[in-house]
């Protein structure tokens, strides 16, 4: 008996599972958060933008004054190494998600 050269099961097999929460290929940019966020409010979207805004710019200036930000449902972000460039710092982050992460959850 042969094997499936792509390792997939039966149809409800494991590769399902992962095969839903594999990541994307394609990066999220800000615009892509902000239709998702736009398809689940009743917020017009100038006003989701402005909000999105500046949340990401208080998330930002958080970090930088501090190396932990917890932000349930996302979860705890870490600052583990930050490198000094005169562009910007650059910060390596971990991201320990807690729960189901949704409303609800």
């Amino acid at each position: 008996m042969t094997t499936p050269a792509s390792g997939a099961d039966t149809a409800a097999g494991p590769d399902v599972a992962v095969a839903a929460t594999a990541p994307s290929a394609e990066p999220v940019r800000r615009g892509d958060l902000l239709d998702a966020v736009a398809k689940r409010s009743a917020m017009r979207r100038s006003d989701l933008k402005l909000a999105m805004e500046l949340v990401l710019e208080e998330v930002g200036r958080m970090l930088e004054d501090s190396d932990e930000l917890v932000v349930p449902p996302l979860g705890k972000i870490s600052v583990k190494k930050r490198v000094p460039r005169p562009g910007g710092d650059i910060l390596t982050l971990k991201l320990k998600r807690t729960g189901g992460g949704g409303p609800g959850a």
